[in-house]
């Protein structure tokens, strides 16, 4: 289940990419309300954090208006998800039990998979294993805590920024559904997030 739903939200309108907002929130799970040690480890997210947090329903409903209050439409429009492969949005937010498919906005059916596209900017076979083996190939330092969703979304954007000054172009790489693209979301996972 999603426990975690951070996000950056970047204007590519521009020549330098613009942090527009930031959108971090924690999610109470319903059908596994306790976090196990490791995922607690690995994520920093606490006991108390989740179960102080909003439903999935409630917490999605927030990022829809939060999005939407910065000018990227929930048809997918103007808005692309950059995410450090296609778990997220392929598979998380797709089987996550407490996600109302039908309600779920079009702009959460497609988004830029950062490792395909950083190995195919470099010419490289092999995508990168994570988040950390980009940084460390652009001699840039891990920042924050690896896992936590939102320094991941920080450090995944300083990947982008660095790879939009190398003339790389934000495409689409994975789609559930048709959309099109110009404002540009950061989303990363670490033990189950969107």
């Amino acid at each position: 289940e999603i426990i975690e739903v951070p996000t950056l939200l970047l204007d590519l309108s521009s020549e330098a990419p613009r942090l527009v907002s930031e959108f971090h929130e924690h999610v109470r799970p319903t059908r596994h309300p306790q976090l196990s040690a490791f995922c607690t480890e690995l994520t920093g997210i606490t006991q108390a954090q989740i179960d102080a947090a909003a439903p999935l329903s409630t917490v999605m409903d927030r990022h829809v208006a939060w999005l939407e209050r910065h000018g990227a439409l929930a048809d997918g429009r103007n808005v692309l998800f950059v995410t450090c492969g296609d778990y997220d949005l392929k598979r998380s937010l797709a089987e996550d039990p407490n996600v109302d498919h039908d309600a779920l906005p079009a702009c959460y059916g497609r988004w830029c998979n950062l490792k395909r596209a950083f190995a195919a900017h470099r010419g490289q076979k092999r995508q990168p294993a994570g988040m950390a083996e980009m940084l460390d190939a652009l001699g840039l330092p891990l920042e924050g805590q690896h896992h936590s969703g939102i320094d991941d979304c920080r450090n995944l954007a300083r990947v982008v920024r660095s790879l939009l000054a190398q003339g790389w172009k934000v495409a689409p790489t994975g789609q559930r559904a048709a959309s099109a693209g110009g404002v540009t979301c950061m989303s990363e996972s670490g033990c189950s997030s969107v």
